[in-house]
């Protein structure tokens, strides 16, 4: 990469020339990569909840990412985003992040406390909130059978 910046890659084989593969991390090894990298990028737009973008945030790196919902919900305002899963899209993105020391040292500062609005305790809060009108238990426990399903589907005109 231009810049003086080296690319160093995890669990993966044939990354660019220059780049530095680093095989399977440890824990302490990975936290420690995350504190002390330019950007964490993640090239890829096939993506759920991002629990790789929330452990970069914690560390206070700037994720390089994929604009796309379930990303965005996570890294909020503290990512480089890229629209076309295109090299060169994410080239730019990495580029932008890699010459703007002050927006790396925004997201060091900021990007903590992104991840830290995110916990098991809050999400069990929010699961349990969303199931409270939901009957916990009717008492009938006799599964549904498929003519139930069946009969329903005819009575909605299905």
């Amino acid at each position: 990469m231009r810049n003086g910046h080296r690319c160093c890659a995890t669990s993966h084989e044939g990354w660019p020339h220059g780049s530095a593969s680093r095989g399977r991390l440890t824990d302490d090894e990975l936290v420690e990569h995350y504190s002390g990298c330019v950007a964490y990028v993640q090239p890829s737009s096939d993506e759920g909840f991002g629990l790789q973008q929330l452990e970069a945030l914690a560390c206070g790196a700037l994720p390089v990412v994929a604009a796309i919902p379930p990303v965005v919900d996570v890294v909020g305002e503290g990512a480089v985003l890229w629209a076309e899963p295109e090299a060169t899209a994410i080239a730019a993105a990495m580029e932008r992040a890699a010459g703007d020391p002050a927006l790396v040292e925004d997201a060091r500062r900021r990007n903590p406390a992104r991840a830290a609005a995110f916990s098991w305790e809050r999400t069990a809060s929010a699961i349990q909130s969303n199931w409270a009108p939901f009957p916990v238990d009717s008492g009938d426990r006799t599964p549904l059978r498929s003519s139930d399903w069946t009969s329903n589907r005819e009575d909605a005109g299905c």
